[in-house]
C-alpha cells in the first residue's frame, strides 16, 4: 500500500467484501504502511482506509511484512505463504462458495509480484488491479470477477 490508500478505498466501497487482509510494512515509520490502515494519520489530509469505509476490526486484519523484506520477493513469498494462506484457508474450508481477491494495486513492485504469484497457485483465488483509463487504449477502470458467496480481499 505504498502511496495513498485511494486506490484500496476505491475497492473496498465498489465491492462487498466479507473478509479484507491488508499486507502492510512495518517496523520503520517513515517507510511502514500499516498506520494508514487503522492507525493516526502521519501526515495531515492521509485517509485512514477502515475509518473511512467504516470497516468493523471483526472484519479485516492486517499481514505486517518487516520493511526490509519488502523488495525481496522470496521473502515475502514465504512470508505470505506462512502468514496468509492457512488464514484464508481456514475460512474458505468452512464455505462451498468463495471467491479470493488478490488485489496488487498497491505495495512495492515485489509486494505485487510476491503476491501474484502466490494467487497464481492457489486454487480459487483471483487476481485484481486499480487502474485509470490511459489515453489511446481501450483499458477498464478495475478488473473484477463477482457472483460468488464468500467474498475476501487481499491488498497491498
Amino acid at each position: 500500500m505504498e502511496g495513498g490508500p485511494e486506490p484500496i478505498i476505491n475497492t473496498l466501497e465498489t465491492y462487498d467484501f466479507v473478509y479484507v487482509f491488508f499486507i502492510c510494512s512495518t517496523g520503520r515509520p517513515e517507510s511502514s504502511t500499516d498506520w494508514i490502515v487503522d492507525g493516526k494519520p502521519l501526515k495531515e489530509g492521509v485517509k485512514i482506509i477502515t475509518n473511512h469505509v467504516n470497516l468493523s476490526n471483526d472484519k479485516y486484519e492486517k499481514i505486517l511484512l518487516d520493511y526490509r523484506i519488502v523488495d525481496d520477493i522470496n521473502n515475502i513469498y514465504e512470508e505470505l505463504e506462512k502468514q496468509l494462506v492457512p488464514k484464508i484457508k481456514a475460512i474458505t474450508e468452512k464455505e462451498e462458495a468463495f471467491e479470493v481477491n488478490a488485489n496488487y494495486t498497491g505495495g512495492t513492485k515485489s509486494m505485487s509480484i510476491a503476491l501474484a504469484l502466490l494467487a497464481i497457485y492457489q486454487e480459487g483465488w483471483d487476481l485484481q488491479v486499480n487502474t485509470v483509463a490511459r489515453t489511446g487504449t481501450c483499458q477498464e477502470n478495475c478488473v473484477y470477477t463477482a457472483n460468488l458467496l464468500l467474498k475476501i480481499c487481499l491488498c497491498l
